[in-house]
C-alpha cells in the first residue's frame, strides 16, 4: 500500500487511541471486500468524508445560531 495510505492509517489509529495493529485487525474482520488492502483505502475515504459531513453539519449549525442571534 502506498505512504500516503499508511501515513493516514496511523493518524486515524493515534486519534482513536489505538495501535495500527488492532485498527487493522478491526478493518480486516469488518471488510466486505475480498482484498484488505482495498479495504483499508475504502476505511480511510469513509473516515474523511465523515469528518468533512460532521464539519459541514457543525458549520451550518453555528450559522443557524448567528442567524437566529
Amino acid at each position: 500500500m502506498e505512504d500516503a495510505f499508511w501515513k493516514g492509517l496511523k493518524e486515524i489509529a493515534g486519534a482513536r487511541n489505538m495501535t495500527l495493529s488492532d485498527l487493522v485487525s478491526s478493518i480486516d474482520a469488518e471488510r466486505k471486500q475480498a482484498n484488505l488492502s482495498s479495504a483499508i483505502r475504502l476505511f480511510i475515504l469513509d473516515f474523511h468524508r465523515n469528518h468533512l459531513q460532521q464539519a459541514a453539519a457543525r458549520d451550518m449549525m453555528a450559522k443557524r445560531r448567528t442567524n437566529i442571534a
